[in-house]
């Protein structure tokens, strides 16, 4: 008995360290999205770019469903999005980690420019450098709607995804209805699309067993590219 608790408390150490470090790094991360990035999409293309490129903790689906759930919620982006991919990929002390390392360097630089307000405002370098950072956010942007619209194309119902892309941009661009409102209708028509389209639905196999047709389709794509690589 004394070997298993012995063993027990190894395994719950071990443990422990292992979702400490995971919680530094995405501390570390976010500390360092933060001071690198000028604004709350930005933000979220370097976590796409660290989290599912550089080190596979979570998939390009999943990244982007995290954005567009984190665009979504009332409160900054970035924090929001901080704290989505921090729970999913240490629950709540990674969630915790990741918005304070997003909060910290925002909260700090507004303290030092709110008590040295004057030399910022007036000084022409510190406005050029500014105007060179929102180029560059441009570029992140335009980067996360690509990524975004490549993982729609790949998606079931992708016709019909793009032509709520295209009305969502008409609706907010030209008509000047409110990104909530938008989005509130996509999602509505959405549900409603997907569920009379059948997508979801449990279906009865042949040998009796209920059958996700989203799963099973999934199933179908995979083996399919399986057999291409053959």
């Amino acid at each position: 008995m004394a070997t298993a608790q012995g063993d027990s408390s190894a395994g719950g150490s071990s443990a422990g360290r292992g979702i400490g470090r995971t919680c530094g790094r995405l501390f570390a991360n976010a500390l360092l999205f933060s001071l690198t990035a000028s604004n709350g999409y930005a933000i979220l293309a370097s976590m796409k770019d660290r989290y599912v490129t550089r080190e596979h903790l979570l998939d390009e689906e999943s990244m982007s469903d995290y954005i567009a759930l984190a665009q979504s919620t009332p409160g900054p982006v970035a924090v929001s999005g901080a704290y989505i991919i921090g729970q999913r990929i240490a629950g709540v002390p990674g969630a915790l980690v990741s918005v304070l390392g997003i909060v910290i360097p925002p909260v700090v630089m507004m303290t030092i420019v709110y008590y040295a307000y004057d030399f910022v405002a007036t000084n022409p370098y510190i406005r050029h450098m500014f105007t060179g950072m929102q180029a560059a956010v441009c570029a992140f942007i335009v980067s996360i709607a690509v990524d975004n619209i490549r993982a729609i194309t790949r998606r079931d119902g992708r016709v019909f995804l793009m032509l709520v892309f295209a009305a969502g941009f008409v609706a907010i661009r030209t008509l000047g209805i409110s990104v909530l409102v938008t989005m509130v209708v996509a999602a509505i028509a959405s549900v409603a699309y997907f569920r009379l389209a059948g997508y979801g639905k449990k279906d009865e196999g042949a040998d009796g067993k209920t059958i996700d047709t989203d799963t099973a389709s999934a199933g179908r794509a995979s083996h399919d590219r399986g057999g291409n690589d053959a």
